[in-house]
């Protein structure tokens, strides 16, 4: 039987070798095979091919080789759409969480293993292992289309609106390119004291599923709490986001920073400010140098919040790689926002129900409402609450649960 002959009785093959679309997506191929022990091999490359899902080429690669490239593949795996003029669109889509490792290889520790005592490598092994991009679950859209995460965030704090749409402008780049993580470029809130900069960022570090840290520069007069302890001391430990990322478990948590611009040192000991540099920029996160570790790790993917009142007093290479926002403090309109979220917080705080928190008379909350007024700081308003609460209290009352 001819080529053509088997071409029309069986449909067309593909040849495997052309290049054409057809062999690159697994379609027939229209070309006639040769004849001769290169077309018997390239049938039967051709069938494994066909049952294996993929390129006959790829059954002499190593197994794990294959299991890599379809993990490429599932990265970069395409879905078409339509917009509303009918124009198709692709977006690009991870079906799972996606997972990265830190740290390739930490030094071994011969004083600690000779001493019986856990080594430096098995104390923070955590880091070299596969860790997870984390927020897909937030990453969703809720009935209104919005992102769950920014939808929580302008329910507790609408005053802060230019904040939370430069993380959603980030956010939706991310859904839009397939990246179900959160992810943003450094942030640097810049607002009077009590206008809600550190209640915004633990919010954020609160609402999401990827761990949190939160650090005061305010005072810190050497660069050791931030950049860690190099080995050979007793003291030695890594770096400060690569031991949130080891208690966390995950490689994007969200790290604030307070108070950034009251660095109280001379620099003799160190810069907090000039070791931040490099934790920031994503070409130097990449590969950042750990000391206790001695090993590089991956600190790109970290989401940075930090807070100060006056960005002027900022390095200018320090301001030209974050976003920095001005916040003003709330108005009394979002007294009842307020109220509500600072009770909700006091009662995860607590550890109780938040049905079992104690309701404030109508006139406590007119005097919380007045003073709120004057002052329009959120920590004030946090204080005050929390005291009359306190006041609210049965005495001769126990335990709740």
């Amino acid at each position: 039987m001819g080529t053509s002959a088997r071409i029309s009785k069986r449909g067309p093959r593909r040849c495997g070798s052309c290049g054409c679309p057809a062999c690159r997506t697994m379609t027939a191929c229209a070309r006639p095979l040769t004849r001769g022990s290169s077309n018997r091999m390239r049938r039967r490359s051709d069938y494994f091919a066909r049952r294996r899902k993929g390129p006959h080429w790829t059954l002499f690669l190593p197994a794990h080789w294959r299991w890599r490239r379809s993990m490429t593949e599932n990265y970069y795996s395409v879905m078409r759409r339509y917009d509303e003029d009918g124009e198709p669109t692709f977006r690009y889509c991870i079906p799972s969480t996606a997972y990265i490792r830190p740290c390739a290889k930490i030094a071994g520790d011969a004083a600690s293993d000779g001493a019986g005592l856990n080594s430096i490598a098995d104390r923070y092994a955590a880091l070299t292992t596969e860790l997870p991009l984390a927020g897909a679950a937030i990453m969703g859209n809720d009935a209104s289309g919005e992102i769950a995460l920014i939808a929580r965030l302008r329910a507790a704090a609408p005053w802060l609106e230019p904040a939370i749409a430069s993380i959603e402008r980030h956010l939706l780049i991310q859904n839009w390119a397939g990246r179900p993580w959160i992810a943003w470029r450094p942030l640097c809130l810049v607002g009077p004291p009590g206008c809600g900069k550190s209640y915004f960022a633990r919010l954020i570090a609160e609402a999401t599923d990827a761990g949190s840290g939160v650090l005061d520069l305010a005072g810190t007069s050497d660069n050791r709490t931030l950049e860690g302890t190099a080995r050979g001391w007793t003291s030695a430990q890594p770096c400060w986001p690569a031991l949130m990322m080891s208690q966390a478990r995950t490689v994007n948590p969200v790290l604030v920073l307070e108070e950034v611009e009251k660095f109280a040192g001379d620099g003799q000991n160190g810069n907090p400010l000039a070791t931040l540099l490099t934790m920031i920029e994503a070409e130097t996160a990449k590969h950042y140098w750990d000391r206790c570790l001695l090993a590089e790790i991956d600190l790109s993917h970290i989401c940075w919040i930090l807070t100060c009142n006056d960005s002027a007093m900022l390095p200018a290479v320090l301001r030209a790689r974050l976003d920095i926002i001005t916040v003003e403090g709330p108005g009394i309109e979002h007294f009842d926002v307020l109220y509500t979220t600072i009770g909700s917080n006091l009662a995860k705080r607590w550890g109780v129900p938040a049905a079992a928190i104690p309701a404030l008379p109508p006139r406590a909350i007119r005097v919380l409402r007045a003073t709120f007024a004057q002052k329009r700081s959120v920590r004030s308003l946090r204080q005050n609450i929390e005291q009359l609460m306190a006041a609210a209290i049965p005495r001769d009352r126990g335990p709740t649960h």
